[in-house]
């Protein structure tokens, strides 16, 4: 169910709600409605990509939403989910930060986490040289590669 906060009734129905729950119970009441609120804006964004999408994803965890953007990234008409292992949320951000990486729980050591930045920009790289290759198979060559890319 998408929650449209722009109306007003939607937003006096929140507060109320949110005023009757207690500290933990609250921010938890609050984490989900904005949630579910940016899922329904992605969903309804992904509706209107009609070019191909490369999504890389790390494993579902706190930081990350419990990858909430999924069901969005499944209706997109042409996408590339690739779960990159051993990856966290803050392995996609360049750079990342200390802070980043004790709320995603992110321990990997230096070598690891080098490992895992070099996957991702070797996928990430791939595809965006597959789009501009004129040749007509270039995506389809890139998505065969991604199994040795992401091991």
């Amino acid at each position: 169910m998408a929650i449209d906060l722009s109306c007003p009734e939607t937003l006096d129905l929140i507060q109320f709600a949110a005023r009757r729950l207690t500290g933990q119970r609250r921010r938890a009441y609050q984490a989900k409605v904005v949630a579910e609120y940016l899922g329904g804006q992605a969903r309804r964004a992904a509706g209107r990509v009609n070019a191909p999408v490369a999504a890389l994803v790390a494993k579902p965890q706190v930081c990350n939403a419990w990858r909430n953007i999924d069901p969005a990234l499944r209706t997109l008409a042409d996408v590339t989910i690739v779960a990159v292992p051993g990856a966290s949320h803050c392995d996609f951000e360049w750079p990342s930060d200390r802070l980043c990486r004790l709320a995603c729980l992110a321990g990997m050591n230096q070598r690891e986490q080098a490992h895992a930045h070099s996957r991702i920009r070797g996928i990430a790289v791939g595809f965006v040289r597959s789009l501009a290759d004129a040749a007509p198979t270039a995506l389809a060559g890139w998505k065969a590669s991604i199994g040795s890319l992401v091991d």
